[in-house]
């Protein structure tokens, strides 16, 4: 992937499940889009289709369509769920196949807002400052399948090992440092994207003694909570071996 410096602030969308979507970008500067899906596991449960045949009504008949037209206005998600904690009563909340999160887009702006206002939070010895993307109508993950989190290493910090039999893909946005997965460290920059296999100890350093580094982590992980499968460990200061988060059933 080639590396840029967008001049317009990052954007997290999530196109739900069963709507159709396109994607388009203004004349004047490049953009760089990442996908995250869960097609392995679509795959696996043979739910996977396509359609190609998007229409619209027209003078009261379908028409087809290679771009969609706009119902709603740009700032539709930030609009009625952009503040948390405040959820509009007068609107549907269902939208798409009503199976993922009503608010589309998630602006960076907020994003970054939060993060300089919980920076200094001694945050957590594993992961540092971690914020989830969650659904605004339920505080569950934006996806039934996947969740995102932002995370901030902050600057010189080296974070504790963790081990999750959940799947990580990282993509920095800012600052450089290294993270050792199962052993092997891998340097990492901005816009560099790393994966974290299920099952991997693994822990990040940031390089800077001066600036912060920030990278979007998707996770498979609300797919393996649901079944009653996530568990996650950690090592503490004492290279003793804890259990920081654990979904499974307990014995009989």
């Amino acid at each position: 992937m080639a590396r840029t410096s967008p001049s317009a602030p990052a954007i997290s969308c999530s196109p739900p499940h069963d709507t159709w979507h396109n994607h388009g970008n203004g004349p004047d500067q490049a953009s760089v889009n990442l996908s995250v899906l869960d097609m392995p596991l679509v795959n696996i449960l043979n739910a996977t289709y396509f359609e190609f045949d998007y229409r619209e009504m027209e003078g009261g008949r379908l028409v087809e369509k290679k771009v969609q037209s706009a119902k709603v206005p740009d700032d539709y998600s930030q609009r009625y769920y952009g503040s948390g904690g405040l959820t509009p009563r007068f609107i549907s909340h269902h939208r798409g196949a009503g199976t993922s999160s009503p608010m589309f887009v998630y602006r960076w702006e907020q994003t970054e807002r939060m993060l300089r206002q919980i920076r200094d939070h001694e945050g957590s010895p594993y992961e540092g400052i971690l914020v989830e993307y969650t659904n605004p109508t339920t505080g569950g993950p934006v996806y039934k399948t996947m969740t995102f989190f932002i995370q901030m290493v902050r600057p010189a910090e080296k974070l504790l090992p963790v081990r999750q039999n959940s799947s990580l893909i990282c993509t920095v946005f800012s600052g450089r440092g290294k993270s050792v997965v199962g052993g092997k460290a891998f340097e990492w920059e901005p816009f560099d994207t790393f994966c974290i296999p299920g099952g991997e100890w693994y822990e990040h350093i940031n390089g800077s003694s001066t600036e912060d580094a920030v990278m979007l982590v998707s996770s498979d992980e609300p797919t393996l909570r649901a079944l009653g499968f996530a568990l996650k460990h950690g090592r503490d200061r004492n290279g003793d071996t804890v259990v920081l988060a654990s979904s499974r059933h307990a014995e009989p």
